[in-house]
């Protein structure tokens, strides 16, 4: 693993190197797959740091554990939490290249592993209710990336049996990680001879939205759909009699 910072290279063991600093914002590789319970596969790759003052090159894969602290486990801010998104990170300094997990409560302010000074968000992973990580699927090389959950849909859903007249919202915070606008929507619907639904993004003020649906029988279809700040998406329906119920089944991210 290398880490260069600005002025000059420092060999971390059985890495690669580059010649000059990595443009600003970049970052390649880094694939993530479950491997346990509460581990992940974090593999190689390339990266800026957050800062923009190091070159992270993670040259073999590692093991992030969410069950230890430091690095290749979760910041020590917090005890290991059931039904929360760990930030997954790439971490850099004198101690060489690592992985890291920082707990959504403690993005405002965690502790680094001694010896590590620079870090690089790449994505997200789920706790349960017995604190273990949700089957995902992670997508992506560069610096866009998505998610797609691995989850009984039934398990996913955050709108069961809707029938609002007026716009409601409908928050998708229990799947889509903070910070995130951009989610993968599963929309199933029961249509009832002259009836409909629409759906927006929490906040906006359209009153006929893109996304609509006014044909009868019982349909079940994938959309994407963006978010207010509050990750709240806004529906409605015709009558009350409706049954409108939503999934959240993944979500995009810059990093």
């Amino acid at each position: 693993m290398t880490a260069y910072n600005g002025g000059s290279y420092a060999s971390r063991g059985g890495g690669g190197s580059a010649s000059t600093a990595f443009s600003t914002g970049y970052a390649y590789g880094f694939p993530v797959t479950n491997l346990g319970a509460r581990t992940l596969t974090v593999g190689i790759g390339s990266a800026r740091d957050q800062s923009d003052s190091m070159n992270m090159v993670l040259a073999a894969s590692v093991t992030l554990n969410l069950a230890n602290t430091g690095a290749n486990g979760r910041n020590v801010d917090t005890a290991l939490a059931a039904n929360k998104f760990y930030k997954i990170a790439i971490i850099g300094g004198a101690a060489g290249v690592a992985s890291f997990a920082v707990n959504e409560s403690d993005l405002s302010g965690y502790t680094l592993p001694a010896g590590y000074t620079y870090i690089r968000f790449i994505g997200f992973c789920k706790t349960d209710a017995s604190s273990n990580i949700y089957g995902q699927t992670w997508l992506g090389n560069g610096i866009h990336r998505a998610t797609r959950y691995q989850v009984d849909q039934t398990t996913l859903t955050v709108l069961t049996g809707g029938n609002q007249v007026v716009f409601t919202a409908v928050s998708c915070a229990a799947w889509l990680p903070p910070g995130l606008t951009r989610t993968y929507t599963l929309i199933d619907y029961t249509n009832f001879g002259l009836s409909w639904f629409v759906v927006r993004p929490g906040g906006s003020t359209l009153a006929t939205p893109p996304i609509t649906c006014d044909a009868d029988g019982r349909y079940s279809f994938w959309v994407p759909l963006t978010t207010d700040a509050s990750r709240n998406i806004e529906y409605r329906t015709l009558g009350p009699g409706e049954a409108l119920t939503i999934s959240i089944t993944g979500y995009e991210m810059e990093l």
